[in-house]
């Protein structure tokens, strides 16, 4: 379907809207605002002022996730939605620090635990001891 350049902005605007509504589902918020999927695609592609957009609207859903996930520490949401929101930060929001993390010794080596009984005060049991 041709728009005219305001029926496009006006689409635009339209999805971006759902977007930030349907918790950054692209699917939904194409539903929502009447906007084919191919269509949200192919704006990404080609049109760098609504890619901008976007990205923004995206880290605004993110900034609501985070919020929510603080609101579950803190007691303010209901714990039975921690699941699904954890599930979504681990999937979409690596970025921020969520999801897989590897960790690895000095100079990206293992990491190297030194046992101390703290009760007779010595130090490097046996590892195969332990």
């Amino acid at each position: 379907m041709d728009r005219t350049p305001e029926q496009k902005k006006a689409a635009q605007q339209a999805f971006l809207t759902e977007f930030e509504k349907q918790f950054g589902s692209i699917k939904d918020a194409c539903k929502a605002a009447g906007v084919g999927r191919r269509t949200f695609y192919d704006w990404i592609k080609q049109d760098q002022d609504f890619t901008a957009l976007y990205e923004d609207a995206f880290e605004g859903v993110k900034d609501d996730v985070e919020k929510a996930l603080i609101g579950i520490g803190i007691g303010k949401v209901m714990k039975g939605s921690a699941t699904a929101l954890f599930g979504y930060a681990n999937a979409r929001m690596k970025e921020r620090g969520y999801g897989r993390t590897e960790h690895t010794g000095g100079g990206g080596g293992p990491i190297i635990f030194e046992i101390v009984d703290f009760a007779s005060g010595s130090k490097g049991a046996d590892p195969g001891k332990v």
